[in-house]
């Protein structure tokens, strides 16, 4: 299980690795603070609201490499 970036996938599709990539989608900014709260309790890195943009902006641009959404 690997973080990483769109254009990390685009390379790997380009190099005919196809890597399985899996989006997980929250309804709300809420649902995202909820979840953090529940299974990330350690990490301080972004606000919920600034994660929950990114999430839209990045299945708004880049859901043609999502193999799944969940």
């Amino acid at each position: 299980l690997l973080d990483i970036t769109p254009n990390a996938v685009d390379h790997l599709n380009y190099a005919q690795y196809f890597p399985i990539c899996i989006f997980l989608k929250s309804s709300s900014r809420n649902h995202t603070k909820e979840l953090r709260q529940k299974y990330a309790k350690n990490l301080k890195a972004k606000s919920s609201k600034r994660l929950h943009d990114n999430s839209v902006k990045l299945e708004t641009f880049y859901s043609h490499l999502f193999t799944a959404t969940l």
